[in-house]
């Protein structure tokens, strides 16, 4: 004898469910919306009357899902059904909720071309800007929420018809994939070796010059994608934005200088026009800094001996433009 499965949310919400089961999609979208109904008669009552008790236990009760379930359980299962679809029936919510969902949700493919958390982060701020009026059922979200289930819930939540939410995600996708086009500008956080010094360079010049931006932020940028989502997040133009990143390279070089430096005495040598000509090319041969080849010039010499006359004596002439004049040239 087959055994079926009831889901009491199921049950509760579509009255004859025949074995139906919510996914963690539709028990989110149960979840908010029941959040949304109590705190709206909680405030409701308090207007009416001193102590709205029985709502604000409700409240209470959910609080207590949020943290049990949510946070505990990484946002997935097991969802405690039985005892979201008691406070439902108590409070008198499956006949208001049985409506909405049965139009609320969209084919989960319709999501699927979001392929990051900045990519959901930015959705959720352009769908918030754009829809208003959703942006009190935001702070509902339990903190620490996925980004991309944050979106897809708010999307669910909309009260819209299904047709409008599809043509709002073609929009935002192409908005989207536009917006992308700006991250040349980024490029150069992933040149080199020093990709991870480049971001946490990145975050302290923000903390310092834009705080705003990173106040939000939880911790201090390790990836590239800190740095883009934090930036996502500036409100000046293209062009503002392009200036900043040129900022933090400046800032990027002169810790390095800086870096560079330490344990260093400052020294200056006079060199006469062909002796720096010749510097200058061996470091651009050797992709070196002037310092630096003066550096292992000098190291070398020290391990193998200066070269002797008779070495210098068998060196090609040098061409006339390189021989050596009268005035010097400072390095």
């Amino acid at each position: 004898m087959a055994i079926t499965r009831t889901d009491p949310l199921a049950d509760t919400l579509l009255n004859s469910s025949q074995g139906r089961v919510f996914n963690d999609r539709e028990n989110f979208w149960v979840w908010l919306k029941t959040r949304y109904k109590i705190e709206e008669a909680c405030h409701d009552a308090q207007r009416a009357q001193p102590n709205p008790q029985k709502h604000r236990k409700g409240i209470e009760l959910l609080d207590e899902l949020e943290e049990t379930v949510f946070r505990s359980n990484n946002f997935g299962p097991p969802f405690p059904a039985f005892a979201l679809a008691a406070i439902i029936r108590d409070r008198g919510l499956a006949r208001e909720l049985n409506i909405p969902f049965r139009t609320s949700f969209l084919p989960q493919q319709n999501f699927g071309w979001i392929g990051s958390q900045r990519c959901a982060i930015w959705l959720c701020t352009q769908f918030l800007n754009n829809n208003p009026d959703l942006k009190p059922i935001s702070k509902l979200l339990p903190h620490g929420i996925p980004a991309t289930k944050a979106f897809m819930g708010l999307v669910d939540f909309w009260d819209t018809t299904q047709t409008t939410k599809h043509r709002t995600l073609i929009g935002l996708e192409k908005s989207w994939r536009s917006y992308l086009k700006q991250d040349a500008d980024y490029r150069w956080f992933d040149k080199g070796q020093e990709k991870r010094l480049k971001c946490e360079v990145a975050y302290l010049w923000l903390n310092d010059h834009h705080r705003r931006l990173v106040e939000p932020l939880q911790a201090k940028f390790s990836s590239l994608e800190d740095v883009q989502i934090c930036l996502d997040n500036f409100s000046g133009t293209t062009g503002e934005k392009t200036a900043i990143i040129q900022a933090i390279k400046k800032a990027f070089n002169a810790h390095k200088a800086k870096k560079n430096r330490e344990g260093k005495e400052q020294t200056n040598l006079a060199l006469d026009k062909a002796t720096k000509r010749s510097l200058d090319r061996l470091a651009q041969k050797s992709k070196l800094t002037r310092t630096q080849v003066v550096e292992r010039l000098i190291q070398y010499a020290r391990k193998n001996g200066m070269p002797t006359q008779e070495h210098e004596e068998q060196q090609p002439p040098l061409p006339v433009s390189d021989r050596p004049k009268q005035q010097a040239a400072a390095f």
